[in-house]
């Protein structure tokens, strides 16, 4: 975990600009080679690789998870010419496994799974800002997972089978919570990705596989799956309607924007050879 911020409890007045920013890359890799040979050859080959990394850049409390410490105090105030809350996060996950069996009788199985679970946060949560200038927030995330599988069994009776899926649950969020607090300024843009920072995801998952024998038999599974969420949000109650108080105040303009593309492919290519030969292959 990350975590980048300005507590709620602490004071800040100052006549320039204040930047809170959190630029962070997080790569996960799982790779795995699997050789069988024998009068009976069987062979077994898992990869996995998950990708967890969360980033937290904020001003006020910890927006979600395990509140960080100091984040919830309360009574502080930020006072400048400008605010601006940035955070920009790449995550990717890359899953190789290659499996190869040979025999009289020859029996490969080969696994590979990629997940990417990588969170990107960027906040202004219930801290009282003010200034004359502009509040800005952005927060960009780009993670691909790519799976790739290999598997070939040669045999008087050979069987291969394949199961790859590359999964995307990446989330990222940008957002003001101006609740119990006043947030004032000139401008206000909360912005998930833009025009020059596509928020983007792509899961890949590619099986090649082979099998050759007097009965040659080969299964294979390809998925690939993209939840990635992306969202800009600008939330709260306003004070006493008395009062005439609100807690989001802007003299200009107010633009909230989210802006991604998520892909999602599955190739399987298989070749089974001989006297009896059967191939299922499955791509979602």
């Amino acid at each position: 975990k990350i975590h980048t911020y300005v507590g709620r409890g602490v004071t800040v007045n100052v006549p320039g600009s204040v930047v809170v920013y959190t630029g962070f890359t997080s790569n996960c890799a799982a790779m795995i080679l699997s050789i069988a040979g024998g009068a009976v050859a069987v062979g077994a080959t898992a990869a996995i690789a998950i990708n967890n990394t969360q980033a937290y850049t904020y001003i006020g409390i910890t927006p979600s998870g395990d509140v960080a410490q100091g984040s919830s105090l309360t009574g502080g105030k930020v006072t400048a010419s400008g605010v601006q809350v940035a955070s920009t996060l790449a995550g990717n996950t890359y899953v190789a496994g290659v499996g190869i069996a040979g025999g009289a009788v020859a029996v490969n199985a080969t696994v590979a799974l990629g997940f990417n679970r990588v969170k990107n946060i960027t906040a202004i949560n219930g801290a009282g800002i003010e200034t004359t200038g502009n509040i800005e927030l952005s927060g960009g995330l780009s993670g691909n997972t790519t799976v790739v599988t290999t598997s070939i069994a040669g045999g008087a009776v050979a069987v291969g089978a394949t199961v790859a899926l590359a999964q995307i649950k990446s989330e990222n969020r940008v957002f003001i919570d101006s609740t119990g607090v006043t947030v004032k300024a000139a401008n206000i843009a909360v912005k998930a990705g833009d025009i020059g920072a596509i928020n983007a995801s792509e899961a890949s998952v590619a099986i090649v596989a082979g099998t050759a024998g007097a009965i040659a038999v080969a299964l294979n599974f390809a998925i690939a799956l993209n939840q990635a969420k992306n969202s800009a949000e600008i939330i709260g109650t306003r004070g006493s309607e008395a009062s005439g108080v609100y807690n989001l105040d802007a003299s200009g303009l107010i633009e909230i924007g989210a802006k991604g593309e998520a892909h999602a492919f599955a190739i399987a290519a298989n070749a089974s050879a001989g006297l009896v030969a059967a191939s299922v292959s499955f791509a979602l």
